[in-house]
């Protein structure tokens, strides 16, 4: 099957999902927040449950409440890929509610160290909009628009500067047990051909909450290049959760490559906490 193929299967399925859960799970309705922003904070008795775009690779539709300030912090990721070890120290995603259906996004990795080099990061901003089922339903929908920044340093990055689109879908199946589909594409630069490549990413993921405060994900991530010399990737991801407070999450995790230009082993423990 020909990259042009599984990426427009890809777009298919997604579409087709969303239709279907739209006019089988209508969006249920919901006390008006839209009257709350940034300058007027979402009260906290009426602020949704702790969201997070970690620990799995597929993002959450659900955005931050209007005001609100939520970090989301790895304190070590670990991966490794053709013999080289990459460590990288508190990668942090620091969102901001703007308004009841959109937060922004500042995404940085402090410190790399990887092979025999080692400094910062690059950067991201990113901008998530719900489209429906923020506060109420069994689905949700949402859209993340993001530019990555070069701001690491050379044999880190690649010095260049690259865009991407996200699309994020959740399902409630049952009382205990929530899916999340998405859809990505990156506009990346290539280092070995030197030219920007189109990048396709699809994901499925299932969360289990087992007890009250502990939860746990499986997830499958594929990974489409329009380069033709990139073999199709493989993922299987899974980790637990660990809810402490209504505010406070704790998470590990990890992820084998199966198959193609992917990492062959990742791994990370980390954070989410809402202010």
């Amino acid at each position: 099957m020909t990259r042009t193929k599984i990426i427009i299967i890809n777009i298919l399925i997604m579409i087709s999902l969303v239709l279907v859960a739209e006019t089988v799970f209508p969006v249920e309705q919901s006390p008006n927040k839209n009257q709350y922003t940034f300058y007027n904070p979402t009260p906290e008795k009426y602020q949704r449950d702790l969201s997070a775009d970690r620990p799995d690779t597929t993002e959450s539709p659900y955005t931050v409440d209007a005001g609100a300030v939520q970090l989301e912090m790895s304190f070590l990721d670990f991966s490794r890929k053709d013999k080289t070890n990459t460590y990288t120290i508190t990668p942090f995603n620091l969102k901001v509610g703007l308004n009841n259906y959109m937060d922004i996004q500042f995404v940085f990795s402090p410190y790399v160290f990887s092979g025999s080099v080692n400094g910062v990061g690059d950067s991201q901003i990113r901008l998530k909009i719900n489209l429906w089922g923020n506060d109420k339903g069994r689905t949700a929908f949402g859209v993340m628009p993001f530019v990555k920044f070069p701001t690491a340093r050379d044999n880190i990055g690649n010095g260049k500067l690259e865009t991407g689109l996200i699309l994020p879908f959740a399902m409630e199946l049952t009382k205990l047990i929530n899916m999340g589909l998405m859809l990505q594409g990156n506009y990346t630069y290539d280092d070995s051909n030197k030219k920007y490549n189109t990048e396709m990413l699809h994901s499925i993921t299932f969360g289990i909450s087992l007890i009250k405060w502990l939860g746990m994900y499986i997830e499958y991530v594929g990974v489409s290049k329009s380069d033709s010399t990139s073999s199709y990737g493989m993922l299987l991801s899974g980790g637990l959760t660990f809810k402490l407070t209504d505010n406070f999450l704790l998470d590990a995790g990890t992820k084998i490559g199966l198959k193609g230009d992917v990492d062959d082993l990742n791994f990370f423990v980390g954070m989410t906490y809402r202010l």
